[in-house]
């Protein structure tokens, strides 16, 4: 039961922790294996093997013959400063871990607790710095195949009610909402800049806009040709590219977001129809600044706001 909740956890808002991927508890792409190989691939698998094997002498407890050849081992391959595996650690912590074993291998002293620090600061740095990445990365995966499957939803079976066709991911990537943001804003400048120089009119552009937020409002990237190229272009080159952060935050946050830029939007263009030219430039001018501005400062006022909500309870916590 356990394991199924947790696991329920992690896929819907990208909430586990290191001990549930420590001890295994966790389906592909959450499991120890996999987190083995992200380590690897970031040179900490040393430390990660470290970890499990003194979890597994802690567990085990063994005694006599295997417990000096236990500590022989561990000595040997983790502590000794030319292994290859040998852990990161303050020299003065090496020698004392090692004079302590010895010790206890001379006494005949079956001491199972002599590596408790070790295995406290270790834990602790794979905690920080490795697993926050892989957390980072897997979310970040799973978010991704979420939207793309969204985008797909003709060649897969993911919709089995009407209402699931207007389902929005959940949690939704940051990335992904402002890269839209990022083209949504260079056609609306586009408008802007033909309806203020050239004397054009600002009416195609801020349609397509709106028509952009209005898709993604109603059915999120299922219909939208803009989420079409974020989802399958622009969102893995950023993350191959490593420009922007992942971060991922509950859909009601991104809906109203929507729904603002809509209202916004429309109102400038029925203020350029009505003859009030400056007042439909200033209000898509807002609306341009805010973009730009959340992309820049990655500041938004919404989220400060839901944020503030959910610490109160009143919305679901806002980050993953």
């Amino acid at each position: 039961k356990r394991a199924k909740e947790v696991k329920e956890k992690a896929l819907i808002a990208g909430r586990f922790s290191f001990e549930d991927v420590l001890s295994d508890r966790l389906k592909y792409p959450l499991d120890l294996a996999s987190f083995a190989r992200f380590c690897a691939s970031t040179y900490t698998q040393e430390h990660l093997a470290f970890v499990l094997l003194i979890r597994k002498f802690i567990a085990v407890k063994p005694s006599g013959l295997f417990y000096n050849r236990f500590l022989r081992c561990i000595q040997k391959k983790y502590l000794d400063i030319v292994s290859e595996s040998c852990i990161n650690i303050k020299d003065i912590e090496r020698k004392k871990v090692v004079e302590i074993a010895e010790a206890c291998i001379s006494n005949k002293n079956y001491d199972h607790n002599i590596f408790n620090s070790l295995l406290s600061d270790i834990t602790m740095l794979l905690n920080i710095d490795s697993f926050i990445r892989f957390r980072r990365q897997v979310s970040q995966h799973k978010s991704l195949m979420q939207e793309r499957s969204m985008a797909l939803w003709c060649c897969t079976s993911d919709i089995k009610r009407c209402s699931d066709f207007f389902k929005l991911p959940n949690p939704t990537s940051m990335i992904h909402h402002r890269l839209c943001n990022l083209i949504n804003g260079l056609i609306i400048s586009w408008g802007i800049l033909n309806l203020a120089v050239f004397n054009g009119s600002m009416l195609i552009p801020g349609s397509a806009a709106i028509i952009g937020m209005l898709l993604r409002l109603i059915c999120g990237p299922r219909l939208d040709p803009i989420s079409f190229l974020v989802i399958f272009v622009l969102e893995p080159l950023v993350g191959y590219l490593r420009i922007m952060t992942p971060k991922f935050v509950i859909n009601h946050v991104k809906r109203l977001s929507e729904s603002i830029g809509i209202l916004c939007m429309g109102t400038a263009l029925v203020c350029e129809l009505s003859g009030m030219v400056i007042w439909g430039l200033s209000l898509a001018s807002f609306h341009v600044f805010f973009i730009f501005f959340e992309l820049a400062f990655n500041f938004c006022i919404l989220e400060i706001i839901f944020r503030k909500l959910g610490s109160y309870g009143l919305v679901p916590k806002l980050e993953v």
